[in-house]
């Protein structure tokens, strides 16, 4: 959405996708006041949706953008910061923690890391072939 999503769009060429092809769920439903991180009483509340979206599409891959989606997929405290530049398996999803492209926005020297990420999950698929949807 906005200027994050056009940035989203014109960086999934670099795993090789394009927005047809991927899901993108949220970890809360409603975009909280004045766009302020989300309270875990909220993350806890929408929890059962993206559980169960997450259960319906079961993708191979799991990219989480930011924060909030990575810390909840990996249930981990660790930020984005430390955990991303790798992948990892959550029974059967390969996840990849990475930074949302709004935060790349405001800080211009983490898109090549980001743009890292997306190549490693598009040399997964790449490895994978009969892999499904990210």
């Amino acid at each position: 959405m906005g200027a994050a999503g056009h940035k989203l769009d014109a960086l999934l060429s670099c795993a090789g996708l394009t927005r047809e092809e991927i899901y993108i769920a949220n970890v809360v439903k409603c975009r909280p006041p004045s766009n302020r991180n989300p309270k875990p009483e909220e993350i806890e509340a929408c929890a059962p949706f993206l559980r169960e979206q997450i259960r319906s599409i079961w993708p191979d891959v799991i990219v989480c953008l930011g924060n909030f989606a990575s810390q909840f997929v990996l249930r981990t405290s660790a930020g984005v910061t430390s955990l991303r530049g790798k992948l990892y398996q959550t029974g059967h999803f390969t996840v990849c923690p990475t930074f949302h492209p709004a935060a790349c926005i405001y800080h211009s020297d983490w898109q090549p890391l980001l743009e890292d990420d997306l190549r490693m999950v598009g040399a997964w698929f790449t490895e994978h072939p009969a892999g499904g949807e990210a």
